[in-house]
């Protein structure tokens, strides 16, 4: 028994192997198809011809009705009415269904197309049916023998693809059929795979692009900054950034005072006639006093420290919002403001002059453009991080050596596809 084993081993016939472009795979299994399953084939085509008969009788018999005279003449006009019109109807609708099947060229149809051919005329009929119904049992009444000879004939069609059904419904054919599905979605795989591919070139040509102009860019950043007139500007600017400063910590400082009163101001402005006033200060202490020209809230926070303190105004801690009160004199606001308005004055003389230094222009717009360019790359880089974790999806490596090993197994052939 080792020995037969060990001739059998010797002798048996390598397994053929071809190299075949993917796209080429279909046309190779139609070949290997037709000379497997060549009596099967014959079977089939034998009956796609029956088919193709007895189509053609349907549209004889659908002619021998819409020239069949009633025997029974003597009926009414309105009989007549609805008898020509559910014939012109019901003829019409099955010369469409037959109109729709792609019925020349079957003979040329692989196993799938064919099986996809039945599931068509079987939803095909269905829709005849539902759609005809009426008019069959209409006609009927007036030409039973005609439309008898119609529906069995169209009966004959279904069967015949039944029979066809039956025979490609084999493990065999399955597998084939199998075969061609994986085939396809390998070739669409491919294609998107290229598609891509040309977005991947395009993307780093325009990444390759944006950082040649960002270190142009930058170059020209980095000299300006050594230019006398950069030190200038940015001497400036370190001054600007410096007023930006003082004017804050002014804002604040006057913000938290009015905040310390908060409470009081809120339960007083309700029987205040200057209830705009306090509504300004306590949205924006700073800015409302740079309008108050003449210092209208020192009136109000008189009259509001008189509420406090005859408890108009009811307060939990009474003591502390009238030494709040107490700090908040006109000279103290005075010297405010026009601290204030002084340091923006500065900030106004030294903002002139920045916009007078050229190198502040083209220091804004290399730095502007520098912005712009990092965005882009990192755009890009994104785009392609992207598209590479969409093609490496695809896994077209794992899945043309699967669709080998299943030709291998299903053909006896070992297929390597080329891309």
């Amino acid at each position: 028994m080792v020995k037969i084993d060990f001739l059998n081993k010797l002798f048996k016939k390598k397994p053929q192997e071809i190299n075949i472009p993917a796209i080429e795979l279909k046309e190779w299994l139609d070949n290997f198809s037709k000379e497997k399953f060549e009596r099967l084939n014959e079977n089939i085509q034998d009956n796609l011809a029956k088919f193709e008969e007895q189509a053609s009788k349907t549209r004889e018999l659908l002619s021998e009705l819409d020239n069949a005279e009633l025997l029974n003449k003597k009926i009414s006009q309105r009989e007549l009415h609805l008898m020509n019109g559910n014939r012109s109807t019901y003829i019409k609708k099955v010369t469409g269904f037959l109109d729709s099947l792609d019925i020349k060229g079957s003979s040329d149809k692989n196993h799938k197309e064919i099986i996809e051919f039945c599931e068509e005329f079987e939803d095909k009929l269905d829709e005849l049916n539902n759609s005809s119904r009426r008019s069959y049992y209409i006609l009927k009444e007036f030409f039973e023998s005609e439309m008898v000879k119609i529906a069995y004939s169209i009966k004959t069609l279904e069967s015949t693809l039944v029979k066809i059904k039956e025979l490609l419904n084999s493990k065999e054919i399955k597998e084939i059929n199998s075969l061609y599905s994986k085939i396809h979605n390998l070739n669409e795989d491919i294609i998107k795979n290229e598609t891509i591919n040309n977005e991947l070139s395009e993307l780093k040509n325009q990444l390759n692009q944006t950082k040649e102009k960002k270190a142009i860019t930058q170059d020209k950043l980095n000299g300006l900054k050594l230019s006398k007139e950069f030190k200038d500007f940015n001497d400036l600017k370190q001054q600007h950034e410096s007023i930006i400063l003082k004017i804050k910590e002014h804002e604040s400082e006057i913000k938290t005072i009015f905040l310390n009163i908060d409470r009081a101001l809120r339960k007083y402005k309700r029987s205040s006639l200057h209830e705009k006033l306090i509504d300004k200060y306590m949205e924006n202490a700073s800015a409302a006093l740079l309008i108050d020209k003449d210092l209208e809230i020192i009136n109000v926070l008189e009259k509001l420290k008189d509420s406090v303190e005859k408890e108009h105004v009811e307060l939990k801690n009474k003591e502390k919002t009238v030494k709040n009160l107490n700090k908040i004199t006109s000279e103290f606001l005075i010297n405010k403001r026009d601290e204030i308005n002084r340091i923006n004055e500065l900030k106004k003389d030294l903002n002139s002059k920045i916009e007078k230094i050229s190198v502040s222009m083209d220091f804004k717009e290399a730095e502007y453009q520098l912005e712009h360019f990092e965005n882009k790359i990192s755009n890009f880089e994104n785009e392609i991080d992207s598209a590479v974790k969409k093609q490496n999806s695809l896994n077209i490596e794992l899945k043309k050596e699967q669709l080998q090993n299943q030709l291998y197994n299903i053909t006896e052939t070992k297929i390597i596809i080329n891309s």
